[in-house]
């Protein structure tokens, strides 16, 4: 059905109440545990939560957002074709015909888990519009070269999917960046003439910054009292030991010391951007068998105490429970060895005891 009723000013004729009900079956299917979904009505902008027959009530009184289309926040998703400005390529798609590679579906649910078929949360905020036309261009940039063939005839890789193999490649054999450079300078000599691989592991930073995977370097005293962020920006030195912030000797001010800030937030909604990790994800409440038999963390007293204390938050399935993990070591015990650096892992506790991290000491 047309979507052209949502422009009508007669809000009472036959047809607009038919969009209406069009609008409601599709939104029944996507409410929160409290049976309510966003209100599209010029007065509420999917901003507030409310009961479907309310809704319709405030469609019809108010009129529904005009520019609101495609409902993504009621199921739907974007067409990948419509969020970028950037004109398609004939050539391109003619050459991906055939082209067997699962990175453009991956690629599909970061783009519906961030605007389209995104999980109605009661109490969440609309997105940030305003970030919209920022992320679609990378995403746009993902989807183009996850279909675009490593050299013309592939039929195995895409531009990214191979980029991607190497780069977990490099993570197994835990090889230098030196090395990743070298390896991709053989192999763009091997391909044929017309080949699209990247030159260089900065472009490949710059996939992974795409995907989620970025972080945030910031300069960081070497005895670890502060870091030079906010008011401590533009120290030259540490306010508590008056150590240096840079090496000395070094023109380019080089920094003693630098910390990784990797946002959690992006991350935890990269593991509900596919089904499979979604599903993972959700095992605690969907699939786990309670017969009083203590096998996971969610088996335990407490966290069952800790669910009917927080009953609003054990409520919603989809919820996050977090663990601090160390591996090799013991922080609180006499340790005969010294180490530069320790390992730390934040894990989610809620997924099957054979989805969770393991590290090289466990």
């Amino acid at each position: 059905m047309s979507r052209s009723w949502i422009k009508l000013k007669d809000r009472f004729c036959n047809e607009y109440q038919k969009g209406v009900s069009e609008f409601i079956g599709a939104a029944s299917k996507h409410v929160d545990t409290l049976g309510r979904t966003r209100c599209p009505c010029k007065r509420c902008n999917n901003r507030n939560f409310k009961k479907l027959e309310i809704v319709a009530d405030d469609i019809t009184r108010n009129g529904m957002v005009e520019t609101y289309t495609t409902w993504i926040h009621h199921g739907e998703s974007f067409d990948f074709e419509c969020t970028s400005n950037q004109p398609r390529q004939p050539t391109v798609a003619s050459e991906t015909e055939g082209l067997e590679d699962d990175m453009a579906d991956m690629l599909g649910d970061m783009l519906r888990a961030s605007y389209g078929n995104a999980p109605v949360i009661e109490g969440s905020t609309t997105p940030n519009y305003s970030n919209l036309t920022d992320l679609n261009d990378k995403l746009a940039r993902l989807i183009r070269d996850a279909n675009l063939p490593l050299y013309h005839g592939c039929k195995d890789f895409s531009r990214l999917s191979f980029v991607m193999k190497l780069l977990n490649n490099k993570l197994v054999t835990n090889s230098a960046d030196k090395a990743f450079n070298m390896n991709l300078d053989l192999v763009q000599k091997a391909l044929p003439v017309g080949e699209m691989l990247t030159s260089s592991f900065y472009e490949v930073k710059q996939y992974m910054e795409d995907l989620g995977f970025g972080y945030t370097t910031i300069d960081a005293c070497p005895n670890h009292y502060v870091l030079y962020r906010g008011p401590l920006e533009s120290a030259k030195s540490c306010p508590k030991c008056n150590e240096s912030r840079y090496i000395p000797g070094k023109q380019n001010n080089v920094a003693q010391k630098k910390a990784r800030f990797l946002p959690l937030k992006d991350r935890l909604q990269r593991l509900y951007m596919t089904k499979e990790d979604a599903k993972d994800m959700r095992w605690h409440k969907d699939l786990r068998v309670d017969d009083d038999t203590l096998r996971h963390p969610a088996d335990a007293k407490t966290w069952k105490r800790f669910d009917e204390e927080y009953s609003w938050f054990s409520a919603e399935h989809r919820n996050v429970r977090l663990a601090l993990l160390s591996d090799g070591f013991n922080p609180f015990g006499n340790i005969s060895n010294s180490y530069s650096m320790w390992l730390v892992v934040l894990t989610p506790l809620g997924v099957c005891n054979g989805s969770v991290w393991t590290g090289p000491n466990s």
